[in-house]
């Protein structure tokens, strides 16, 4: 019998939790283990906000792959596929090279969706990596340094005014992070801070709609008091290099549109002859498998697991995707070694936002987190995640960033004023 060969597609939080799952059962089993990724290390999407505001460095928010898988147990190829062929049952890269597999787990996340809206695809900055996550605040810092050489007062507005489209998790994050890090950016730029406006444009009349509406209230009134303008029920009509346009007539001179306002699939699966459902999301049984073939599993942003309580497709969450690669994991050794198959059934075990250092809402269970007890949460969920990456020694690795959450924690609460915007001009 020849040498079985498991590919695991991705190296996101599903991908992960799979291969390593895999990597511990199999451990003797002499099944070859290969992770393609297209970088050599894994992200944490959920903490992207962070440095693209600048409150954190790129190196803080991602883990070399080879630190957390054994090279002596898993292959590690850094490539790009550009197809899946199901019935030869090999991957094929933009290089021209292949790989052939014997069971395939794919989770190769997702990318904004656009909504066809003019101008947005082209013009907008999204937060789907740390490279975009780099670029975008390199983008700030560009425009700030512009805006005391632009020869008009347009042009200088347009600099200085930051629209963040999309009122969801990642856009109030986005939004609370930046309004916290500018002010330390206009004292480096020499920048009144009043002279810098940050807008979140949100389509429908709600915001972070998976939170409980007095959740929500908080969220939005932190956002004001540090100045950001939040804009609700009026979506974006066109984007622009320089402005936007809203529905309601309105138009906002700006360069910067970071744009947060919703997913889809990969384009990979349905390029490669997946059947999808809603946003291009591969469709997938109980188990996490494929139809278009028995050997092809889905998990993650680009997977349409169905919730067989409510019939509704999962959310595209971090704890989703982890759950649904231990799934993936399980079944994958049942079809090796046999045993009991598993079935995904999603649990909501909670949420926390941080709308920067200081302040965060969420929820665990039944129980609500205000403030910086949230954003201490925050990080005990993140240290979690990285102790089943590669336990104490990677842990000791973080602990310096959550005895400083502590430490903001426990400090006496000081009166806040808002640094930017129209509630800085107005003597707020």
């Amino acid at each position: 019998m020849t040498q079985q060969r498991v590919v695991v597609l991705g190296a996101g939080y599903g991908g992960l939790t799979c291969l390593l799952a895999l990597a511990k059962r199999l451990k003797h089993s002499g099944v070859e283990l290969v992770l393609v990724n297209k970088h050599e290390y894994h992200q944490f999407i959920t903490e992207l906000h962070k440095p693209a505001a600048g409150s954190a460095d790129c190196e803080y928010i991602r883990i070399p792959l080879g630190q957390i898988v054994s090279r002596r147990r898993v292959r590690l190829v850094k490539a790009t596929v550009d197809r899946i062929d199901i019935e030869n049952r090999k991957l094929i890269f933009e290089d021209g090279n292949e790989l052939a597999y014997d069971k395939l787990v794919v989770g190769v996340g997702s990318v904004p969706e656009y909504f066809g809206i003019p101008g947005m695809q082209e013009h907008a900055l999204t937060l789907r990596s740390l490279n975009c996550a780099r670029t975008i605040h390199e983008h700030i810092e560009y425009q700030l340094a512009s805006s005391k050489v632009v020869k008009t007062e347009q042009e200088r507005q347009a600099c200085r005014t930051f629209v963040i489209g999309g009122a969801g998790l990642t856009g109030v994050e986005m939004a609370g992070e930046l309004a916290e890090t500018l002010p330390r950016l206009c004292r480096r730029y020499d920048i009144d801070p009043a002279d810098v406006q940050v807008y979140n444009v949100e389509a429908v009349p709600e915001i972070m709609r998976d939170f409980e509406t007095d959740l929500a209230r908080r969220v939005a009134r932190d956002l004001e008091r540090k100045g950001v303008q939040l804009i609700t029920g009026v979506p974006i009509m066109e984007v622009t290099a320089d402005f936007i346009a809203l529905k309601d007539g309105r138009v906002i001179p700006t360069r910067t549109v970071i744009w947060s306002g919703g997913v889809r699939a990969n384009d990979l699966l349905e390029r490669s002859g997946f059947p999808v459902g809603a946003r291009g999301r591969a469709k997938v049984d109980q188990g996490m498998r494929s139809p278009a073939s028995p050997d092809v599993y889905v998990i993650g942003d680009c997977a349409e697991a169905v919730d067989p309580k409510t019939g509704k497709p999962a959310a595209p969450t971090a704890h989703n995707a982890i759950d649904q690669g231990l799934v993936a994991a399980r079944n994958i050794i049942s079809d090796l070694t046999g045993g009991p198959r598993a079935a995904f059934h999603p649990v909501d075990l909670g949420a926390v936002a941080s709308l920067g250092e200081s302040f965060a809402v969420g929820y665990v269970g039944r129980f609500k987190l205000v403030g910086r007890p949230a954003s201490v949460m925050k990080e005990m969920i993140e240290l979690k995640w990285i102790w089943s990456l590669g336990g104490i020694r990677m842990v000791l690795l973080r602990l310096p960033r959550l005895f400083h959450l502590i430490k903001v924690a426990l400090r006496r609460k000081a009166p806040y004023r808002p640094l930017i915007g129209p509630a800085c001009r107005s003597g707020a």
